[in-house]
């Protein structure tokens, strides 16, 4: 009996350092999501215009010193193009299919770029019938940044970190998710996590960007809850979770915790997939949003 108290005291003590440094773990990812809309180079809040550009469409970017546009890593059929329009400034063209630019399209806007702008870009919609070239103009002294104290979040809670039984498609295939701008995006439905949560029985698709297994690299679960347009934001939240094996796992842990609000609560610059699934619970545990 003195055994069998001691192995229980010796769990507790275990379950509890296991808590503490989860709790850890999360506190230091909230400071690093924050930082992410502030401080980093590339903050979110930092964003002073945007533009999503067909194939063949070109950005127009007046007084600019130099010009970063990033190469995508995957390629795709689109041809964009940019081109400063200063006179004689050297033009910069990103060609995503390894065929000649194509002629420029129509002149989409003219901005005037300080000694604290900077340009980058991303491919969005890649896959669809409708892809796209974002390209971010960035402000090193965006008001929004310099005045903005932190996201909300709910307390850490251990009750909505569970265990998922993941129920695994035998075929990815693609999944046209709708955007906040009227766009589509790209992803591949690669199973099902099966969960209770606070006594509640509840279910989530898989997606992925992996359009084949071996090479998952994370998962991105979309979902609204009873808190959705009240406590959280109101096309719903997102959650990631990585993968170290690239292969999908039979159980896979899932802590809402770290369930965060789409970039465009914040921006309206964004591309932010809509969300369709919903959890029978209200899950205070993520992301709040002040209406």
């Amino acid at each position: 009996m003195i055994r069998l108290l001691s192995v229980l005291v010796m769990m507790g003590a275990v379950s509890a350092c296991s808590t503490a440094q989860h709790a850890s773990d999360w506190n230091a990812w909230v400071d690093k999501t924050n930082a992410s809309y502030t401080t980093d180079k590339n903050a979110v809040l930092k964003v002073r215009d945007a533009v999503y550009l067909k194939p063949g469409e070109t950005a127009w970017l007046v007084g600019s010193e130099s010009l970063s546009v990033l190469q995508p890593a995957s390629r795709s059929s689109a041809s964009i193009v940019f081109e400063s329009a200063e006179p004689g400034a050297e033009a910069v063209s990103v060609n995503l299919s390894g065929e000649e630019p194509r002629e420029f399209g129509s002149r989409l806007d003219d901005i005037e770029l300080t000694d604290g702008d900077f340009i980058n870009g991303g491919l969005s919609g890649f896959g669809t019938d409708d892809p796209r070239y974002a390209v971010f103009l960035y402000d090193a002294d965006h008001p929004k940044a310099a005045g903005f104290e932190g996201l909300n979040f709910f307390p850490y809670d251990p009750a909505y970190r569970v265990e998922a039984v993941i129920d695994a498609k035998p075929e990815f295939k693609p999944v046209l998710l709708q955007t906040e701008r009227g766009l589509v995006k790209q992803f591949f439905d690669v199973g099902t996590a099966r969960f209770t949560m606070n006594g509640v029985e509840a279910e989530l698709p898989l997606m992925s960007t992996a359009s084949e297994s071996g090479k998952l690299d994370y998962l991105f679960f979309t979902f609204m809850d009873d808190t959705t347009g009240i406590e959280t934001y109101n096309i719903g939240r997102y959650l990631d979770v990585p993968l170290e094996t690239g292969e999908l796992p039979e159980t896979l842990i899932l802590d809402f915790n770290y369930a965060y609000n789409p970039l465009c609560s914040r921006s309206p610059h964004f591309n932010c997939p809509l969300v369709e699934t919903v959890i029978p619970m209200a899950v205070r545990a993520g992301e709040k949003y002040t209406y």
